[in-house]
């Protein structure tokens, strides 16, 4: 920096996905890229832990195919819905994803909350959705769009591959109330 000038504040945006949609809000956001959601499959224990928004248009370096069997698995994600009329038009379907850029506000997703607190916005709400409790893949929560959709050219048989699972309130160590026992938690992602 030049001697006397001023630096220039950066302009403020934050980044989030927004789950279950191909879409972002029409409210002071860009679109950084839409996909699919993608994750280890639900049987493996070694595969991703996490679900990832994977981009509609994947780039290669070249030369990358391998022949090993040590290698970890990406699968695109389904809806397993059918337990709650919610969303259960989506079983089995495939769940797009959307990454967000919002200008001029930092974000939040709020886990068991489909309002915001005083003094932020919701960009969306939803339902907390993650892997079902008696298989071996680990996902971390997700806050999915309580208006989610499917993918291009999804269909409705069982893939199978990283699967999405409303996400229930277990008393015990979980205080009941002010939590309720089997109740889907609910989701927001809010900005200020």
């Amino acid at each position: 920096m030049r001697s006397g000038s001023v630096a220039q504040p950066h302009a403020v945006s934050s980044v989030y996905i927004r789950w279950g949609r191909k879409s972002c809000p029409a409210n002071d956001t860009d679109v950084v890229y839409s996909g699919v959601i993608g994750g280890g499959r639900y049987d493996e224990t070694g595969s991703t832990s996490n679900y990832l928004c994977l981009p509609n248009q994947p780039l290669w370096a070249p030369e990358t195919t391998s022949q090993s069997s040590y290698v970890s698995h990406m699968y695109g994600a389904e809806y397993e819905t059918h337990t709650a009329p919610q969303l259960s038009k989506l079983h089995n379907q495939e769940a797009p994803c959307v990454v967000c850029r919002l200008r001029g506000r930092n974000t939040l997703m709020i886990p068991a909350r489909n309002v915001c607190f005083p003094g932020w916005r919701r960009e969306y709400a939803g339902f907390l959705m993650s892997m079902y409790y008696k298989y071996k893949g680990n996902k971390n929560a997700i806050c999915v769009d309580a208006e989610a959709e499917i993918t291009e050219n999804s269909n409705d048989s069982n893939q199978d591959g990283a699967l999405m699972y409303f996400v229930q309130a277990k008393c015990g160590s979980l205080k009941c109330p002010p939590y309720e026992e089997k109740r889907l938690l609910t989701c927001v992602v809010c900005s200020i």
